[in-house]
């Protein structure tokens, strides 16, 4: 495996080789200026070696490199200690990679170049010597979303956005293609970004069941990424299709002391980003998102009017409602992060079995 000679004091011939390792699996070596091949969320470890051996082919000496400077350029690359803290361009300078894994995100491309300089051996080689290699990345695509958010509809009780049978909206991404070199799992993370529901009540008093605006786990059922399609081979095509349907419990009171007081309408105001996530079959590998689409959904539901309202039945107030449907995706977007679920931002419920809404106690976000 002799990628490059460097001449020393005994004329010896130095081998200079770039390991690499993918988790904690060990070192592989791979020839100077040859072509090492990673999945995007492979956790990558590089080190330099320097072998030198007399003409006969006899080892003299054999040692890691001492490294003095690195850097990974043409590539952007995650430092494994924080997934959110991206670094754009190359790691330069003090940055021991044999100590300081990185992790490859999506928008890397290849190929990269990784070199190294160090000492080692120097009794045979006394001047620092440069070790290097390329880096192309394999990065899984998608080519179509897939799913339809339908129209609401009151069904059951519930202001609901789905399909009058009961089937819910759809959210995915098809015809993704694992392009890695090994089997991968691919999942959808959605992020509930804001929530407004709130009922408004018949002493013209507004209570609100959720407020705010930020990032939110969407963590029904504690589901967090969901569903998956685990095990697909490299070069295998599949379509990953999240159903949800945003929904409001409609019930016809608020509960304010000990006093009950009837409610008139609910609104519900939400908007989602959902992920497709990506995680690579390999020892510590991470989730890196492929593509992300945003979509909302705004309906009100209300009593009929006063000559109308015999029966008490909720209606769908069709000059409120609407959805948007998600026509495009950002590609290869930043990682997904959040502050608290959404499920931990509920400010009021319906107790089981109950007719009204009262405020819940507050659940430390998490």
């Amino acid at each position: 495996m002799k990628a490059s000679r460097h001449q020393t004091q005994l004329d010896g011939v130095a081998m200079l080789l770039a390991k690499f390792v993918q988790g904690d699996s060990g070192f592989t070596a791979v020839p100077t200026n040859e072509v090492i091949t990673v999945n995007i969320g492979s956790r990558l470890r590089l080190q330099g070696e320097i072998e030198v051996t007399d003409q006969w082919g006899r080892i003299l000496c054999r040692q890691n490199l001492v490294n003095t400077h690195s850097t990974i350029t043409g590539l952007r690359t995650v430092d494994t200690t924080s997934c959110n803290n991206t670094q754009r361009g190359s790691f330069t300078a003090d940055i021991n990679l044999a100590a300081n894994p990185v992790v490859f995100s999506p928008v890397s491309e290849g190929p990269g170049q990784f070199s190294m300089t160090g000492t080692g051996c120097t009794a045979y080689a006394q001047e620092a010597v440069k070790v290097g290699c390329d880096i192309a990345v394999r990065a899984s695509q998608f080519k179509k979303l897939t799913g339809n958010v339908y129209p609401p509809v009151v069904v059951n009780g519930y202001l609901a956005f789905e399909k009058e049978n009961g089937s819910q909206s759809t959210i995915g991404f098809g015809d993704i293609v694992n392009s890695g070199t090994v089997a991968g799992d691919f999942g959808i993370l959605q992020l509930v970004t804001s929530s407004r529901r709130y009922a408004d009540l018949s002493n013209g008093t507004v209570q609100y069941i959720a407020d705010f605006a930020g990032n939110r786990l969407d963590d029904l059922s504690g589901v967090t990424i969901a569903p998956l399609m685990r095990d697909v081979l490299p070069g295998t095509t599949c379509s990953v299709t999240l159903q949800d349907s945003p929904s409001i419990y409609l019930v016809r009171y608020w509960k304010q002391g000990e006093k009950k007081i009837e409610i008139r309408s609910f609104t519900l105001d939400d908007m989602f980003v959902a992920y497709l996530m990506y995680r690579a079959h390999e020892t510590d590998a991470q989730w890196v998102p492929l593509a992300k689409v945003g979509w909302s959904v705004r309906g009100r539901a209300k009593l009929p009017d006063e000559q109308e309202k015999s029966n008490k039945k909720w209606v769908v107030d069709s000059a409120y409602t609407r959805l948007t449907q998600p026509t495009t995706a950002v590609l290869f977007p930043e990682p997904p992060t959040w502050n608290g679920t959404a499920q931990g931002s509920v400010l009021a419920e319906v107790p089981q079995g109950q007719d009204y809404y009262e405020a819940k106690a507050h659940v430390p976000e998490g």
